[in-house]
C-alpha cells in the first residue's frame, strides 16, 4: 500500500490541474469605442515607446514642437524631412555605438576574470574552456560528426539555446555551426556553452548509382 501512495497523490494533483484548466474564465466586457482623444493618445503613447527603444533621452517640449510643426501645413519647420532623417540616423547610431562600447567592456572584463579561474584554459584564438567531467573515449577531430547535449547562455545566465530542454541531442559536423547559435544573440556577446560529448558518429558510406551493391 505504501508504494501506491505517491501515485495516488500525483493523480490527485493532475486531476486538480485539469479541473482548473477546464473551468471557463469569467466573461469580460468589450472595451468601449475609442474616442478621438483616445486615438490621439494611443498614437502618442506608441510613438513614445518607439522613442524609448532608441536609448536616447528626449525633451518632451521639443518633441511636441516638432509634432505640431509637422501636423500644421501653415507652419514652417525648422528643417526639412531629409535633414530630420539625417539627424535622427546620426543620433541613433551614436547611441548604439555607446551601448556597444559598454557591452564590449563588460564582455571583456568577464573574459579577463573568467580566464583567471582555476582549470580554465585560454587558447591562442581567445577561446576559453574548462573540462568539467573528463571522458574516457576517443577525442574527435574537426572532420568528425559528433552527437552532443549542450546548453548555451549569455554571461548573465540568459539561455538562448538548449538541446537538453528540447530533449534531443544535436548531431553535427564539428566544422559547422549549430543553427540557432547565431540567432537572437546581441552583438559583441560572449557565448557560454556547457557541452556534453555523447558520441562520435560513424560516417555512413554512400554508394554511387552505377556501382553494384556489395554482397553481404
Amino acid at each position: 500500500m505504501k508504494k501506491l501512495l505517491p501515485l495516488i497523490i500525483v493523480l490527485a494533483l493532475v486531476s486538480g490541474a485539469f479541473a482548473q484548466q477546464t473551468t471557463p474564465p469569467p466573461p469580460t466586457s468589450p472595451p468601449p469605442p475609442a474616442t478621438p482623444q483616445d486615438i490621439d493618445y494611443a498614437f502618442g503613447f506608441l510613438m513614445g515607446q518607439n522613442l524609448t527603444s532608441t536609448g536616447l533621452t528626449f525633451d518632451p517640449a521639443q518633441l511636441l514642437a516638432g509634432l505640431k510643426d509637422s501636423l500644421d501645413p501653415k507652419k514652417t519647420p525648422r528643417f526639412d524631412a531629409e535633414r530630420a532623417k539625417q539627424i535622427v540616423t546620426e543620433a541613433v547610431r551614436g547611441a548604439q555605438q555607446k551601448v556597444n562600447a559598454a557591452r564590449v567592456k563588460k564582455e571583456g572584463d568577464y573574459l579577463l576574470d573568467h580566464g583567471k579561474k582555476a582549470g580554465v584554459v585560454t587558447t591562442s584564438t581567445g577561446l576559453q574552456f574548462e573540462v568539467i567531467r573528463q571522458g574516457g573515449g576517443l577525442k574527435p577531430v574537426k572532420t568528425d560528426t559528433v552527437k552532443v547535449d549542450y546548453i548555451g547562455t549569455l554571461i548573465d545566465g540568459t539561455e538562448f539555446d538548449s538541446s537538453v530542454k528540447r530533449g534531443e541531442p544535436a548531431v553535427f559536423p564539428l566544422e559547422q555551426v549549430i543553427p540557432g547559435w547565431t540567432e537572437g544573440i546581441p552583438p559583441f556577446a560572449t557565448l557560454v556553452f556547457e557541452v556534453d560529448l555523447l558520441s562520435i558518429e560513424t560516417p555512413t558510406a554512400s554508394i554511387a548509382p552505377d556501382q553494384p551493391t556489395p554482397a553481404k
